[in-house]
């Protein structure tokens, strides 16, 4: 899963960004609490949110929260994890990823009555057990089968990570200078879906994308930002994606409003009927940000939802 949205961001961003003339300073990351930020400073991290509870409320949706299930755990530790119970009673899902080091994975408000003892894994085995390497206000559990550790926070959120991951979060929080919760963000915009990428870990994922050669197009780029906007009217859905692409000065994000507009072109024109509903795209630039919002396909959407609803995808020839 991730592989796959860090390829869809190279795309896109490398089409966005013009050529180098310096270094920028890359924009930073929205997140509180002192362990998460220290996490995030790298130039290669980036930051994945997914709103559980609205997304539970959409029945649009919901049928892809076990996927979601699927990925996360395998991805953080093992295939053989199994965090269903703790992830279908969370709030949240925040993801910190860099490079090629395991992700971070942040289950926000699981509920008190989840004991991470008790839990079992694939195979029925306990997949927990309490570590004598803990740190300050959190609670630490060993991953049995392999390794890998949890934290359980004062505020009931479960981070979990193995590998060079958990060595970095295990120092993240013991540097916290206080109780190591994370905070509610008032100011950061409510979408269900929401990826943010700095200049920098786009630059990062180039020689894993299998685009490197495309790097230097995006050098002066200082975040990329997308998002997943849900909702619909009386007779239909208005399901969209945005996508906001930073810059330093509005020179800048002017010339990449030219080449964002040029990417999309190209894809409506040569990649088939799947890429047609691009056309819809409005490119707008405001200052030094340039704001893209598409709104998704029917087909896309039904893919989505039940099987017994999907309509068939139109035939990329």
């Amino acid at each position: 899963m991730f592989r796959r949205v860090a390829a869809f961001a190279m795309v896109v961003a490398a089409a966005c960004a013009p050529r180098a003339r310096g270094v920028t300073r890359e924009a930073p990351i929205p997140l509180s609490g002192a362990w998460m930020q220290e996490l995030a400073a790298s130039p290669g991290a980036g930051v994945l949110r997914v709103d559980l509870r609205a997304l539970r409320a959409d029945a649009l949706y919901a049928p892809a929260l076990r996927a979601l299930d699927v990925a996360l755990s395998g991805r953080a530790l093992s295939p053989s994890v199994d965090v269903s119970r703790a992830l279908s009673a969370a709030g949240e899902v925040v993801v910190l990823f860099e490079a090629q080091t395991p992700p971070v994975v942040v289950l926000r408000g699981v509920p008190a009555s989840i004991d991470p003892t008790r839990a079992a894994g694939a195979d029925g085995a306990a997949q927990w057990r309490r570590s004598p390497l803990g740190v300050a206000y959190a609670d630490a559990f060993d991953f049995v089968p392999a390794q890998g550790a949890l934290f359980v926070l004062l505020d009931r959120s479960w981070v979990i990570s193995a590998g060079e991951g958990e060595q970095r979060l295990r120092r993240a929080l013991g540097r916290e200078h206080g109780r190591p919760v994370f905070a509610e963000l008032a100011d950061v915009d409510p979408a269900p879906v929401s990826l943010h990428l700095s200049g920098g870990a786009l630059r990062a994922m180039a020689p894993r994308a299998h685009v490197s050669l495309l790097e230097p197009m995006f050098r002066e780029l200082r975040s990329f930002d997308l998002s997943l906007r849900t909702g619909a009217s009386a007779d239909a859905r208005t399901d969209a994606v945005t996508l906001e692409l930073a810059y330093a000065a509005p020179a800048e994000a002017e010339r990449a409003r030219g080449l964002v507009g040029d990417l999309i072109g190209a894809f409506t024109r040569r990649g088939g009927p799947r890429w047609a509903w691009l056309s819809t795209a409005a490119v707008a630039q405001a200052g030094s940000v340039v704001h893209v919002r598409a709104s998704l396909p029917e087909w896309l959407l039904g893919a989505l939802g039940d099987d017994a609803m999907r309509p068939a995808a139109p035939d990329p020839l």
